[in-house]
């Protein structure tokens, strides 16, 4: 063992045997991510004091002199003095990510709605921090008195006599569970290398992080806290008692665990970062936070369909969602598989709500019942609804609503859960689709059984002058479904008459027309259902007939007889979907244009 390590650990011992009054501990750590200008190994810290501490100066350390870093005392912190910090309030989290310090990246921070989210730049270049199968963290403040620690290991990197390593000697001495260990150990307590015996103390005293060993751009899972309250003593350290293993689509950073959660008040999930970025990677079957299904025909399928009573207990949770109440939302939520995500975009600094399922495709309780983002801040759009029914089949519309969503501030954003054509079942409800053949159960533009149009139907009865977008897209002009259509965008209300002036969708066409996009010769143009084209005017879509006056319940099967400019559907060509702002601008300017409504509710009040 090396002695500047040994002799630096020996000063941190004092303040850990008093468990020190600061009380900031460990709470989550993500091992093993590539990192980049601001991505990369992620350590979540939790003030479980009662006081504010000043982070300014403190260390979190892997203790290999070897790598990235040189010792205890000497290693970079996460928070010079030149960052001037904020204090981290009482029962607030700071989420560490450690960046590639020869990539670009700088030390900043933001304050978030859970406390505090800090970039560090690493002391010189690393593709990870942190090691996934063998490995160690020491937090401590800026004396380097030690405030926590956890460390982990897999099955195949038990130490050994034959493999020991500068790093595996610091992690057993900080880590064997006997009274002649500790961080205070001195020369006399500790006599050479490993011993083959220490294996078995080593393996009872750490984490076995077996199985989550890829490095990746989001890690492969994480070390988490059971609880908020356990902290590391002297003797009894760091392990499965106090530590679990979590799977990467399970990671909560500035969260508590679910199993700490104040019973009767849990709190939402709060997330810090890009909204658009997050949102439009849901999707991805990279990403942790993925909640659209990709499969077509799957079987079993991934849509499944709720019943009455939960269409009933629905509409409690959007009635709460409407009213902001959100630690009454997140327990109503949970009895439907739901969560709620509290999501702060620090480059709007506005926060939205996220109603998401709680598992991911393919996990058991999974149903593929879609997203629903909430906008219940001061300033919105707050009659704006927009909908991504088909994000999968339609590329990139999902991703497009996420671009909208912090510039544009819809007061309800609703993406689908699946592939509309997830399902071998078909709907009876009037359309057809490719060949002629009736649309999928799981189409939520052509079936009513699901929470996108419960939502919808939610809505056009208690939001006052609702505007609902739905936002699709189609091959491309002069497809052999469409011969004679030459514009990239339709325009149309889900009806067969024409929109009356004033009316959104007019107000939408024109203001594409006006962008005066283009990609290379190709100028943006927009058709006008049923003025200017007969293709795509979405006259069998159900929230398209509910919003224009059709009984509910008939919809199915009842066209309607008028529009009401309450609903207002837009195809797009895929380089328009590849290239979504200036239709972001356009929709912007069209609902500014438009007249107010004759009365305005509660929700309407909070924006324009």
């Amino acid at each position: 063992m090396m002695r500047n390590v040994r002799l630096a650990l020996a000063a941190c011992a004092v303040a850990l045997t008093a468990q020190s009054q600061a009380q900031v501990i460990l709470t989550e750590v993500i091992p093993g991510v590539s990192t980049s200008v601001n991505n990369g190994d992620t350590v979540e810290l939790f003030n479980a004091g009662g006081l504010p501490v000043d982070l300014t100066g403190w260390v979190i350390t892997d203790l290999d002199p070897g790598s990235v870093e040189s010792n205890v005392l000497t290693e970079v912190s996460f928070a010079p003095p030149a960052l001037s910090l904020p204090p981290l309030q009482p029962g607030a989290y700071a989420v560490v990510v450690f960046t590639d310090g020869l990539a670009g990246g700088v030390s900043q921070f933001w304050p978030t709605n859970y406390g505090l989210y800090i970039e560090a730049p690493l002391a010189s270049a690393a593709s990870s921090f942190l090691d996934v199968a063998f490995e160690q963290v020491l937090l401590t403040d800026a004396t380097g008195a030690g405030m926590d620690f956890v460390a982990w290991h897999d099955t195949l990197s038990v130490p050994s006599a034959a493999t020991i390593t500068d790093m595996t000697e610091d992690l057993g001495a900080l880590t064997l569970p006997t009274s002649n260990y500790g961080l205070a150990i001195g020369d006399a307590a500790w006599s050479g290398p490993d011993l083959p015996a220490d294996e078995g103390e080593y393996a009872a005293a750490t984490i076995d992080f077996s199985g989550l060993t890829n490095v990746t751009t989001y890690g492969q899972g994480a070390l988490r806290r059971r609880s908020v309250g356990e902290t590391f003593n002297i003797g009894a350290p760091d392990g499965v008692a106090q530590w679990e293993e979590i799977p990467r689509d399970q990671v909560r950073l500035g969260n508590p665990s679910d199993d700490v959660a104040t019973p009767g008040a849990i709190r939402p999930l709060r997330y810090a970062g890009d909204f658009a970025f997050w949102l439009g990677e849901v999707g991805s079957s990279n990403h942790p936070d993925r909640r659209v299904a990709r499969d077509e025909n799957a079987a079993p399928p991934d849509f499944i369909e709720p019943n009455s009573g939960d269409f009933v207990a629905w509409d409690g949770i959007l009635a709460l969602a409407m009213a902001n109440d959100w630690p009454a939302c997140f327990d109503a939520a949970t009895a439907q598989g739901y969560e709620v995500v509290e999501f702060l975009d620090l480059p709007t600094g506005h926060t939205f709500h996220v109603l998401r399922e709680r598992v991911i495709p393919g996990e058991v309780g999974f149903r593929g019942q879609g997203i629903f983002v909430f906008d219940g801040e001061p300033g919105g759009r707050a009659r704006l609804v927009i909908e991504a029914p088909h994000p999968r089949f339609d590329s990139l519309t999902a991703n497009q609503t996420a671009l909208a969503i912090p510039q544009l501030r819809p007061r309800v954003s609703m993406i689908a859960g699946t592939h509309r054509n997830n399902t071998v079942a078909l709907t009876t409800c009037d359309g057809t689709f490719e060949g002629g053949a009736p649309y999928h159960l799981s189409d939520v533009a052509h079936y009513t059984g699901n929470f996108f149009h419960a939502t919808h139907k939610y809505l056009g009865a208690n939001l006052t002058g609702m505007v609902a977008l739905q936002l699709h897209g189609f091959c491309c002009p002069g497809d052999a479904s469409y011969p004679a259509l030459v514009d990239d965008t339709v325009v149309s209300t889900g009806d067969n008459t024409s929109p009356g002036a004033g009316m959104f969708a007019r107000l939408l066409h024109d203001r594409i027309e006006a962008q005066g996009f283009s990609v290379g010769p190709d100028l943006t143009t927009c058709a006008l259902f049923p003025d200017e084209t007969g293709y795509l005017g979405a006259t069998t879509n159900v929230q398209g007939r509910v919003s224009n006056g059709v009984a509910i319940g008939t919809e199915c099967n009842t066209p309607s007889l008028s529009a009401s400019g309450e609903f207002t559907h837009l195809e797009q060509d895929p380089d328009v979907r590849a290239n979504p702002q200036h239709i972001i601008t356009a929709i912007g300017e069209a609902y500014d244009l438009l007249a107010p409504p004759a009365s305005v509710d509660a929700w309407g009040a909070m924006g324009k």
